[in-house]
């Protein structure tokens, strides 16, 4: 506390009590843990929209897909030693919105922690495919030995609010593409063949399909 009196330090603060009793039980009044066992990202999701229910604000559910691939996707320590830096990157990383604020905070970082290691470049990747398949309604994206399988959103109540035509206009943009890209139509979603790639390139043609339905889906009626 005496370390970190001056104006603002109060997130700062907050976070290094997580970093040395974490976060605890959520639902008691225990202060032991660890913050990896109950999940920041988790608990500041719940957090926001329980203050937006309160202020009366209307919450829109939001997927969070899945991402299984083979890749080593993290920040290493001798790239952020402070922990508590090291939790606000990861923080930001994980509150991504768009793609411009991707490309921003991705030079953010390498102007000043250096020239992104590969594990970096790698969970940027991941939050890419995600963000990308939150607009095509994706649940799940999992690497099955160079194929890449793609699961739709399963939402009978329509809690998600898509649009009723959406998985028709889908469908018209997969069929367009598929003669030209080795996709194959699943009952529950797609697959994309990239086992004669090495992984960094099969990485590369995953993000690009997937910006290619998306872009596709605007202009399809």
């Amino acid at each position: 506390i005496q370390e970190m009196s001056y104006l603002g330090a109060g997130f700062r603060l907050a976070l290094k009590d997580l970093d040395i009793r974490g976060t605890g039980n959520l639902l008691g009044a225990e202060q032991s843990g660890y913050i990896e066992g109950v999940g920041f990202d988790m608990y500041m999701e719940m957090l926001e929209k329980a203050v937006a229910e309160l202020k009366g604000q209307e919450v829109v559910e939001e997927i969070e897909p899945s991402i299984r691939l083979r890749l080593s996707a993290f920040i290493p320590d001798d790239y952020i030693s402070d922990i508590t830096l090291r939790l606000s990157i990861y923080r930001r990383i994980s509150s991504l919105k768009s793609m411009d604020t991707l490309a921003e905070l991705r030079d953010e970082i390498s102007d000043r922690f250096g020239s992104l290691p590969e594990e970096v470049i790698n969970l940027l990747h991941v939050i890419k495919i995600k963000l990308l398949s939150k607009k095509l309604y994706i649940t799940k994206v999992t690497d099955i030995d160079g194929r890449y399988r793609f699961f739709f959103l399963v939402d009978p109540d329509n809690v998600y609010n898509i649009p009723e035509d959406f998985f028709d206009r889908l469908m018209k943009v997969f069929f367009s593409l598929s003669s030209a890209t080795p996709l194959r139509f699943l009952p529950d979603g797609f697959e994309l063949d990239a086992r004669n790639l090495p992984l960094p390139e099969a990485i590369d043609k995953v993000e690009r399909t997937l910006q290619t339905l998306a872009e596709q889906m605007k202009t399809v009626s």
